[in-house]
């Protein structure tokens, strides 16, 4: 079977063609930009990192700590905290 442009008649590539001329028409390329929209409590967040700061402090005063020879881990509250992950899960 030979097969030339007149054979074609399938009418998923009319509606196809249609659809995309009626687009046209109507003045839409088909092109979209994306868009973000970042909500009030993330850019207040942005803003004040409080918890980054806090965050800072602790690290620091755990590198002076161990530094210094002063750092002593609490075994009793590192297993609470483990026993208490697992039980979450």
């Amino acid at each position: 079977m030979r097969i030339n442009q007149n054979n074609i008649s399938s009418p998923g590539v009319h509606s196809y063609r249609h659809y995309a001329n009626q687009e046209i028409q109507n003045g839409k390329t088909g092109k979209k930009r994306d868009q973000v929209e970042i909500s009030a409590e993330a850019k207040e967040l942005q803003q004040h990192p409080q918890w980054q700061i806090e965050r800072e402090n602790k690290v620091r005063q755990l590198k002076e700590q161990v530094q210094s020879g002063t750092y002593k881990i609490d075994a009793h509250a590192v297993a609470k905290s483990i026993y208490d992950y697992y039980a979450r899960s």
